[in-house]
C-alpha cells in the first residue's frame, strides 16, 4: 500500500525478493490478487475435504503464473 518494501524485514532479502517480484504497481496488484484468490480456493477446497496435495499443487501453478506475468 506505500509502495516501499516492508520494515523491519521479517526474513532475510524480504525487500529484495518482494522489489524483485513486485516492483511496479500493477505486477504488486498481480501479487496482492493471487494471494487472495489463492487463500479463498484453500479455504474452499479444506472445506470440502480436498486433497491437500492438490491444494498445494494449484497453489504452485497459481503463483506460477503469476510469476509469469
Amino acid at each position: 500500500a506505500t509502495g516501499e518494501p516492508p520494515r523491519p524485514e521479517a526474513a532475510p532479502d524480504e525487500a529484495r525478493i518482494l522489489t524483485a517480484l513486485s516492483g511496479t504497481p500493477l505486477k504488486a496488484r498481480a501479487w496482492a490478487e493471487a494471494a487472495a484468490e489463492i487463500s479463498s480456493r484453500t479455504r474452499q477446497g479444506a472445506a470440502v475435504n480436498l486433497d491437500p496435495a492438490s491444494l498445494v499443487l494449484d497453489t504452485v501453478f497459481k503463483m506460477q503464473d503469476t510469476a509469469a506475468g
